[in-house]
């Protein structure tokens, strides 16, 4: 947390210098090569990355991380100059930050290596302040923020990020990879003498999503619509949590909130089930089938009792009708308009269920309710409100 909150500080610090500006992007760069170094334990490579930091843009929180890498590497070696140079920074530091920071932790460091300095001194050592004079050596390192990333130079074995090496000056072949991101091959140029940080952002790989499901069904990602199945290619994502719905009209939508990693696919089986409208529409539909059969069933018995009625009417105007045909030839009228009463009524009430079932068909579109999430901004407090699609 204090490397983050250093790191921080010393962006907010850099950043107040002209965008683009090279030196302090050269500066901030070997301040993050100088920090890995260090909580790699590799203190050397940490003074060199810092020292060349504190040259470019001599900021107070380059000047602490500097004392606390010449203070680990005096544990290690017992050098009066690395002794020396470490509580010249402390000082430093607590002269430019008068409250606030790391002046605690200085004042502490300082109270502990102050009086070992001056028995040290007393006891013959000598020599001026300033940088520890550092040994000429060509080296490439390669620095990344990418977790769990590794490297290798000129086709060597992979080493954990920041690895550094000694090579011959020119150009060098750098290999970077990581779990879950692209890996990344670049040339970087060593200097005879120097030190130099090359610095490798990994592109993440997007995690991968494949959702079996009936045909046609859309697929959406927090609320966005992202493929209909069945899907040709898996659905990409970032890395992290998404709430997943898939809908289909007439079916229950299936929900879930899961959570998905760089480059690996997730395979889903969502079931949907089909909602009591859509089986209600149906039967309205069916029931609306019956009807217009019904319908004509009673016009056909309509027409039948029509053609009677004219064979009868027929031979009245030829040689009349007995007192029976023409009760019978009553009664085929009589039923003729039954029929075409009833057909009206049928295909009437065939054509309202008709477009019952049809507007329950076509209006059973399943609504999704995405989950609300508490918000925090700067200055804001509140909640993402879900929205429905």
């Amino acid at each position: 947390m204090r490397r983050v909150a250093t790191l921080a500080a010393l962006g907010l610090l850099l950043g107040a210098g002209v965008a683009g500006a090279g030196p302090l992007d050269d500066a901030r760069t070997y301040f993050e090569a100088g920090s890995q170094a260090y909580e790699a334990g590799d203190y050397l490579t940490a003074i060199r990355s810092l020292e060349e930091s504190y040259r470019l843009a001599p900021k107070p929180p380059i000047a602490f991380s500097l004392a606390q890498a010449y203070r680990k590497q005096y544990v290690v070696e017992q050098q009066l100059p690395l002794l020396r140079r470490a509580v010249e920074l402390y000082r430093k530091y607590i002269e430019d930050v008068k409250q606030g920071g790391r002046r605690e932790d200085a004042v502490q460091h300082l109270s502990t290596l102050q009086p070992e300095l001056t028995r040290l001194e007393g006891s013959g050592g000598g020599g001026e302040a300033g940088p520890v004079e550092q040994p000429k050596k060509t080296q490439l390192m390669v620095l990344s923020l990418t977790k769990g990333s590794q490297a290798s130079i000129g086709g060597g074995a992979l080493g954990r990020v920041p690895l550094t090496r000694e090579v011959p000056a020119g150009e060098h072949k750098i290999h970077v990879e990581a779990p879950g991101y692209f890996a990344q091959d670049l040339d970087g140029v060593a200097l005879e003498g120097q030190l130099v940080v090359v610095k490798v952002d990994l592109k993440p790989q997007p995690a991968l999503l494949r959702v079996r499901a009936k045909s046609g069904a859309d697929i959406s990602l927090d609320g966005r619509l992202v493929g209909s199945t069945p899907l040709r290619q898996p659905v990409q994502a970032a890395a992290g949590k998404h709430f997943l719905a898939v809908t289909l009209r007439g079916h229950h939508p299936f929900t879930r909130e899961l959570t998905v990693e760089r480059g690996r696919e997730l395979a889903l089986d969502a079931p949907l089930s089909r909602t009591s409208q859509r089986r209600a529409s149906f039967w309205v539909l069916g029931g609306a089938g019956l009807l217009l059969l019904g319908g004509g069933v009673t016009t056909t018995l309509a027409l039948t009792a029509q053609s009677s009625a004219e064979d009868l009417l027929d031979k009245r105007d030829s040689v009349g009708l007995t007192p029976t045909e023409l009760r019978d030839y009553n009664k085929k009228i009589e039923r003729r308009d039954n029929m075409v009463t009833a057909s009206y009524v049928l295909y009437g009430s065939a054509a309202v269920a008709g477009v019952t079932g049809i507007l329950l068909y076509l209006m059973d579109t399943p609504r999704v309710q995405a989950p609300i999430e508490p918000m925090l901004a700067p200055g804001a407090v509140g909640a993402r409100i879900s929205r429905r699609f």
